[in-house]
C-alpha cells in the first residue's frame, strides 16, 4: 500500500471459564525493517526473532478506538500467522482483555455483536 506495510497477524484472548482462546485476525502496520525481516522468515521457524514493534491497523468490533494502539508482533513458525501482544502499561480494554481473558459472558457480547450464533 504504497509507503505502507501490513502484516495478518492473530491477537488472541484467551478464555477464563474454558480452555483455549478466541482469536481476532487483525492487521499490523509495521516499518519496512519489520516487513522486509518478516518476508525473509516467512518460511521459516522465526519464533527466536524478538518482538517486533507496529501498530494495530483495524477498528475491533465491541472495543472502542483501537486502530493505532501500539503492539508487539511475534513471528512464529511458517505453518502459522504471528501473534500480537500489547505492552503491560497499555491500559486499552482490548489489552487488558488479552491479558486478563475474556469471560463466557464477555465472549457471548462479542459474538452477539458480530452476529454470530455460538450456539451448535
Amino acid at each position: 500500500m504504497g509507503e505502507r506495510y501490513f502484516i495478518r497477524c492473530l491477537l488472541r484472548l484467551p478464555f477464563i471459564d474454558r480452555q483455549g482462546y478466541y482469536g481476532w485476525g487483525v492487521w499490523a502496520e509495521v516499518s519496512w525493517p519489520t516487513f522486509e525481516r518478516y518476508l525473509e522468515v516467512y518460511e521459516s521457524d522465526a519464533t527466536h526473532e524478538p518482538s517486533a514493534h507496529g501498530l494495530l491497523a483495524n477498528d475491533i468490533p465491541t472495543y472502542n478506538a483501537t486502530r493505532g494502539l501500539p503492539i508487539f508482533i511475534h513471528f512464529g513458525t511458517s505453518t502459522a500467522r504471528p501473534t500480537l501482544s500489547f505492552g503491560e502499561d497499555q491500559a486499552h480494554t482490548l489489552a487488558l482483555e488479552t491479558r486478563t481473558g475474556l469471560s463466557d459472558v464477555r465472549y457471548h457480547e462479542i459474538l452477539v455483536a458480530r452476529g454470530v450464533d455460538d450456539e451448535p
